[in-house]
């Protein structure tokens, strides 16, 4: 799903404590909570046709059609919900909320209008302010949108507030008072585990290691524990691998916690090659009882994915099947697998019974399934499908399409001999300001051909990380210019060895993988097997 800024997430739910909601629109939500959007839009549409000035079910149709990338349904709703909510005391919430459809639709003029005329109904509506800084975040306002957060922050200790100066101060480069900030959002909301996260980076960006170190650990027994790897990954990327690890190691020692012995540490080995290390861990957790068997047969799998070792992947894989055949993760990583190892055959008979039927609207409209979709469109070209995977693709993106489907489209279009077609969808791309100066400008300027200005765009992109540097690679591989994106590749594998399954299982990949010096390279930084 498209991701909903402030002000959607907090009235979807609320707005129903001071609306008599009609059971079909209470049906709507319990729907909408549980993922069925097809459910939720039956039931507001029910509801709005026996009354068609049902403002709550009004307001909820517009969101979804602004989730949907409606557009012109969104705005057609919200109009109705303040045409017929003039009386209401949510109406500021109502102004609000198109407000942040003009700002998604990057009209920041009509937007700030919009916010101006919800805040002179309400000027203490807490969301219609965090909702104003974020358009002011947005348009690099950082001032103005420090200054909304702290008329919040004056009514009361908020959460998001607090963490919006310090995102704001961390956008102007200035990290002291980023994590001063982030410290004032812990001070107060002592359960904000992902500030730790936040916090960490600003100390990393102070070249303060030992605090960002301390903030990933901090993070690291909580539901966050992905995100403080990334961060010890970052930590490893400023100072050495060799240096976290001994910390991590010299910490549990001190203080001992299995989580960081037994998965932060096996984890971090991974992240950058060291994959038999990994698995001495992850199986001496199975011969103790610790593990959880059926992730540790699959992280098993993982690392000798890396290393090459496709049947014992495959048999790890398995293993986690018995442990428990009703979890579909063992499927997923099977998919990989078959999509690294190029039989794309096995790969699509996997994707298919992953998916299931998928012409069932609410098949479609299901999250994991619409990536899925998206990784088996991939398979369905690589196979040559083009027709299947064009129809896939267009389901994937079925409710959320981004700009990168839509490049998708176009090089798809490409291939299949509709250059013109493709073409309107990528001058329609840059025809965005924000789009043209982004950092994914260079595919679509690819695709048209115009190869002086993707290479100025690759030489001076402030890659920041091992997906930057491969993306630069894939922009050189549309053009066809292998041989300057290989030195791309090899940035890429220097900063994150683990990247070798990512190269290889991606789409973009297929012409390079006719090249030895692209297999040189991935035998020169894939694990040696023992």
């Amino acid at each position: 799903m498209k991701k909903i800024i402030a002000l959607l997430y907090a009235v979807w739910f609320s707005i129903a404590i001071v609306c008599a909601s009609s059971v079909e629109v209470r049906s709507a939500r319990a729907l909408y909570a549980k993922k069925d959007y097809v459910g939720a839009m039956e039931n507001l549409k029910k509801a709005i046709k026996e009354d068609s000035k049902d403002v709550e079910a009004l307001f909820m149709l517009s969101v979804l059609y602004y989730e949907m990338n409606d557009f012109d349904n969104a705005f057609k709703y919200i109009d109705k919900a303040i045409k017929y909510g003039k009386k209401d005391t949510n109406l500021p919430i109502y102004h609000g909320t198109k407000a942040s459809f003009y700002l998604e639709s990057n009209d920041t003029v009509a937007a700030l209008k919009e916010y101006d005329f919800a805040i002179s109904l309400d000027p203490s509506n807490k969301d219609v302010l965090l909702d104003r800084a974020i358009m002011f975040r947005k348009m690099k306002q950082y001032d103005n949108s420090t200054a909304e957060l702290k008329k919040v922050i004056a009514m009361e200790p908020n959460h998001q507030a607090y963490r919006g100066v310090a995102q704001n101060e961390y956008l102007k480069k200035n990290y002291k008072a980023a994590a001063d900030w982030y410290t004032t959002t812990l001070e107060n909301f002592s359960d904000s585990y992902y500030t730790y996260i936040l916090r960490g980076k600003s100390y990393l960006m102070m070249k303060e290691y030992d605090k960002a170190f301390d903030d990933a650990v901090s993070a690291i027994s909580t539901k966050y524990f992905e995100e403080a790897s990334l961060l010890l990954n970052e930590l490893v990327d400023s100072t050495s691998f060799d240096s976290v690890m001994a910390k991590l190691k010299d910490r549990v020692e001190k203080e001992p916690s299995k989580r960081i012995s037994k998965n932060v540490i096996p984890n971090l080995y991974y992240n950058y090659g060291k994959v038999y290390e990994a698995i001495d861990i992850y199986s001496s957790s199975l011969r103790s009882g610790e593990a959880n068997e059926y992730l540790a047969y699959l992280y098993i799998a993982d690392c000798y994915l890396l290393a090459g070792d496709y049947d014992k992947a495959l048999a790890y894989c398995d293993s986690a099947y018995a442990v428990d055949p009703k979890k579909m993760r063992c499927w997923h990583s099977k998919l990989r697998i078959y999509t690294v190892m190029g039989d794309y055959d096995k790969a699509l008979e996997t994707a298919d019974g992953l998916i299931g039927d998928n012409s069932s609207s609410n098949v479609i409209l299901d999250k994991s399934k619409m990536a899925l979709l998206g990784q088996r469109s991939d398979i369905k070209r690589l196979k040559g499908d083009l027709q299947g995977a064009m129809a896939d693709l267009e389901l994937s993106c079925a409710f959320n399409e981004d700009n990168f489907d839509r490049i998708k489209k176009a090089e798809l279009l490409y291939k299949m001999g509709k250059q013109k077609d493709g073409e309107l969808i990528l001058n329609k791309l840059l025809e965005d300001k924000e789009f043209a100066s982004g950092k994914s400008a260079k595919y679509a300027y690819a695709l048209l051909g115009q190869k002086d200005k993707v290479r100025s765009l690759c030489e001076t992109e402030n890659a920041e990380d091992s997906r930057d540097l491969f993306n630069i690679a894939c922009a050189y591989g549309m053009m066809g210019e292998y041989s300057s994106g290989l030195p791309y590749i090899r940035k890429a594998l220097e900063k994150q060895p683990n990247y070798v399954d990512t190269i290889l299982a991606d789409v973009d990949m297929e012409e390079y993988k006719k090249l030895p010096e692209f297999w040189n390279l991935i035998n020169e930084f894939r694990p040696k097997k023992r």
